[in-house]
């Protein structure tokens, strides 16, 4: 019964809960934000846009239907017991990056000041090594844990606020983000190493190394931008690296027709992406292949494209409920 009711409450996170009046995770991370580069046209358009700042490399606006909002602008998951109503980096900073665009768009005071609020919010969680922490525990995880893929999107929302104010602790939060990215997990950073190629990564869960395939490819679009706007000599080196290491790493991330959320080392059960996701890393791999162009990026694109029926859907669905209910 323990097994079914699991089962029964995972299916509903995957269906129906995505759509509840009642905020949530789910709801807001099953928020697509599409990819707004995806050619050389919409690269030169990113590029001529920079004033005051472009609007970022994926349409962040979807996540302003979010409903439970802090007053400093900083959107709550809601993640049930035993974590409670908490701040997600990650999700703060994809937020904020939609009240970035919002305020492009409108030109308004107002709209500027709740995306300089939000940053600022965020901008005073910043520890001195650079970190953006996470103040609950998440599995093996501890309260004041990191992520490489929070500080690379944070990365993104200060340089924006950089732009907007040429206030420079902005660029220096930025910079000071990407400090620990060439440091071993075992040291403390985000460097950890991909064991069937021997090629470096940067961790999402540095306390898991659990190896998700979407943090990581998350991870080069901060790097970039860091690399494009401030001509960031460590960024750019860092960026390379991650571009090498992608390369050998996402032909691995894909099992039986349809990719994988990440590869944790001892487990045998392959663990699939929903639909969501994969359209998701979809989305990442459209942009990558722009601002990377690599040959070997641009065929990952069209083979993942190319795994999207309605068919690979369902039964991606019906896996990824098998696989929760079985691991966590």
């Amino acid at each position: 019964m323990k097994a079914i009711r699991r089962f029964a409450k995972i299916a509903y996170a995957y269906t129906l809960g995505r759509t509840s009046a009642q905020p949530s995770t789910a709801d807001f991370w099953y928020r697509q934000a599409y990819a707004r580069v995806t050619d050389e046209a919409s690269l030169a358009r990113y590029r001529a846009g920079g004033s005051p700042w472009p609007e970022y490399l994926f349409d962040q606006t979807v996540k302003l239907g979010y409903r439970m909002v802090g007053e400093d602008g900083v959107p709550i998951l809601c993640y049930g017991p035993p974590i409670g109503d908490q701040v997600n980096p990650e999700a703060a900073f994809q937020y904020i990056l939609g009240l970035a665009d919002q305020a492009r768009t409108t030109g308004s005071e107002a709209d500027r000041a709740r995306f300089l609020t939000a940053t600022d919010a965020m901008l005073a969680t910043q520890t001195p090594e650079g970190g953006y922490p996470y103040h609950f525990d998440y599995f093996d995880c501890k309260s004041g844990w990191t992520s490489a893929l929070a500080q690379a999107r944070g990365v993104s929302v200060m340089l924006r606020a950089w732009k907007a104010t040429g206030d420079d602790k902005y660029l220096d939060s930025a910079q000071r983000a990407i400090a620990l990215f060439d440091v071993p997990v075992s040291e403390g950073g985000y460097l950890a190493i991909f064991e069937p190629e021997q090629c470096p990564f940067f961790e999402e869960y540095p306390e898991m190394n659990s190896v998700v395939m979407n943090g990581f490819l998350s991870t080069a679009f901060g790097l970039w931008e860091l690399a494009e706007w401030a001509n960031d000599e460590k960024a750019a080196r860092l960026l390379e690296l991650a571009l090498d290491s992608l390369e050998k790493m996402l032909p691995h991330f894909v099992h039986d027709g349809w990719t994988v959320y990440d590869l944790r080392p001892g487990e045998t059960r392959p663990n699939p992406h929903s639909a969501f996701y994969h359209v998701m890393v979809v989305e990442y791999m459209k942009v990558l292949s722009v601002i990377a162009p690599r040959p070997a990026f641009s065929k990952i694109l069209a083979e993942w494209q190319a795994m999207d029926t309605r068919a690979n859907r369902i039964k991606a669905t019906f896996r990824k409920i098998l696989f929760k209910v079985a691991v966590r």
